[in-house]
């Protein structure tokens, strides 16, 4: 049996299930339901200072970072407020993450932010600048926004193997 034979068997939602129930329970030691029904997260970002990190070595910075911002996602996991507290959605955090971690080395992380519904915006600035929002298992691009060259790609599948080819391409010209 082939590799792509054995993927294309498991049911996609099946697996969106159990990534999603896997990272709560790495994400937190307890998620607990207000009156209000909302959630929220115990979990422990790293300490890290600035000043740790400029003495880091490259991969060990890298790393550093790459622990932060999974941090911060995890963090931000929970339906939005009325009162405007932005926050994502447990699939759109498990595939951000995902994003993320398989991000070459030679690609700068992101800046992140909640797209406010629901979705998590990355922004890659440099000799262009890359726009991505990742919500669930879908990834959207704008590369060079507010430019004649603005080019979208929407839903993009973001697989646990690769991340799309445009997404990569993109990236390599940042």
């Amino acid at each position: 049996m082939s590799e792509n034979s054995l993927y294309d068997t498991i049911d996609v939602s099946q697996i969106e299930g159990l990534l999603a129930s896997s990272f709560l329970s790495e994400a937190s030691t307890e998620i607990q339901t207000s009156t209000t029904g909302s959630f929220y997260s115990s979990a422990k970002t790293p300490s890290i200072s600035n000043s740790t990190l400029f003495q880091l070595p490259l991969r060990d910075e890298y790393q550093a970072k790459l622990r932060l911002l999974v941090g911060v996602i995890k963090k931000t996991v929970g339906p939005t407020s009325i009162f405007g507290s932005k926050k994502i959605d447990v699939l759109t955090a498990v595939f951000s993450e995902l994003v993320l971690r398989q991000l070459p080395k030679s690609i700068s992380l992101p800046q992140i932010t909640p797209d406010g519904e629901g979705g998590l915006l990355l922004v890659w600035e440099g000799r262009r600048t890359v726009l991505a929002t990742v919500v669930g298992s879908k990834i959207h691009l704008l590369l060079d926004p507010g430019t004649r060259n603005s080019t979208p790609y929407e839903n993009l599948p973001i697989s646990g193997r690769v991340l799309p080819p445009e997404l990569l391409a993109a990236l390599q010209a940042v």
